[in-house]
């Protein structure tokens, strides 16, 4: 009896004091920040075409490694999202954004852009900008 009782009291010793601090601490969730929304998301109407603009800061596009423009189809529920084109980093320090012509005159189209960060992941999404095409 007595040895089945120290059994227990070691069993209980070794789980009391078998994680120490000094083995450091171990991570409870996983906490990721995305990256923020390019601002001042604007489209200038031209001839067949739209160009679209934006800002993102410097600090920011050190941690970014492209960007997702997505057309808007605002006549469906919800207003579904489709990709349409990807710039790359060094493209958007060149232009500041892009533009999309040969597009018919006089039609209006909804675009939307996020950043994406060095892993692959996508950031958070613009509010949705539209422009409306002209003619010459």
């Amino acid at each position: 009896m007595l040895r089945r009782i120290s059994f227990y009291v070691v069993i209980i010793l070794f789980f009391l004091g078998g994680c120490s601090d000094e083995h450091g601490t171990s991570p409870t969730s996983f906490e990721y920040e995305a990256l923020p929304a390019p601002g001042n998301f604007e489209i200038t109407s031209g001839s067949y075409s739209l160009t679209l603009s934006w800002d993102y800061s410097p600090e920011n596009i050190a941690l970014a490694k492209e960007f997702f423009v997505y057309v808007v189809d605002p006549y469906q529920y919800g207003g579904n999202i489709y990709p349409v084109d990807t710039l790359t980093v060094a493209e958007y320090n060149t232009s500041k954004g892009c533009t999309f012509d040969k597009l018919a005159a006089n039609m209006e189209f909804c675009f939307v852009v996020s950043a994406v960060d060095l892993s692959g992941i996508e950031g958070r999404r613009a509010e949705a900008e539209c422009g409306t095409t002209s003619a010459p």
